[in-house]
């Protein structure tokens, strides 16, 4: 009798190996997912997350398929809800790289002291405790913030930052009356109308205000508001999140 327990609890550890293994080194868990969702590993094989218990390690990239979406949180007080199409890299300590689709992310406000950071092939963004939406399909390179702030760095040369300018409602009805005054209608007057209109920056590096959205093209970054279609895609995002955003958002 006491020779059979010893070898149920030999077998009890054999089982729980594997997880036990596969849980050192890991960076997080998939703790929801919805249709299609892929682990990519270093050496190119792929697995469902359900093999090694939704664990997600370094250097592995989470996928999701056509119609699939995925949450992930992870050890170092982030989460990220994948759209359909995306796959995010995990890189080795406090980074992460999006490679593509639309990712939300979601980080606490107080997650340790180093810096924690998202790149693309277009921007690298520093976190401030906030939640935001990165972009990264073919023609729609944004990022749209919703909280916090973020730091928003080039990997290459100097942004071209476009900036509106703060309106002015009395200036600006001075301006449309002085306009239909004027019949301005040539390109040049046109031209000069619009750069009167914004800010132009050269900067390597700049820090993103909430409720604002940028989109790049190439060097170039516009930076415009938030859009009701783009904050009802947070709330879409954060809702399939459930009860776990509330960890992000206090």
């Amino acid at each position: 009798m006491k020779n059979k327990r010893i070898l149920m609890i030999l077998m009890g550890m054999c089982l729980l190996h594997p997880i036990l293994a596969s849980a050192e080194g890991f960076r997080g868990r998939i703790v929801k997912t919805e249709g299609e969702v892929q682990i990519l590993m270093s050496d190119g094989q792929t697995y469902k997350p359900e093999k090694l218990n939704n664990l997600v390690k370094e250097t592995e990239t989470i996928i999701t398929r056509s119609a699939s979406r995925a949450v992930v949180q992870f050890s170092d007080g982030s989460m990220a809800v994948l759209n359909e199409s995306s796959s995010l890299l995990v890189e080795k300590s406090e980074w992460l790289s999006q490679l593509g689709g639309r990712i939300y992310f979601a980080f606490k406000k107080i997650f340790g002291k180093k810096p924690r950071k998202i790149k693309t092939s277009f921007v690298t963004l520093g976190i401030r405790g906030t939640s935001f939406i990165v972009d990264v399909n073919d023609g729609a390179e944004a990022v749209a913030l919703q909280e916090g702030l973020l730091n928003v760095e080039s990997p290459g040369e100097d942004f071209e930052l476009h900036k509106e300018k703060p309106k002015d409602d009395f200036a600006d009805f001075m301006k449309q009356q002085q306009e239909q005054a004027n019949k301005v209608n040539d390109e040049f007057a046109a031209y000069k109308q619009q750069v009167n209109d914004e800010f132009v920056e050269y900067v390597k590096e700049f820090t993103l205000q909430p409720n604002k959205v940028i989109s790049f093209n190439g060097n170039r970054v516009d930076e415009t508001e938030l859009t009701d279609t783009l904050k009802k895609e947070f709330g879409t995002l954060e809702e399939f999140a459930g009860d776990i955003i509330n960890e992000y958002k206090n």
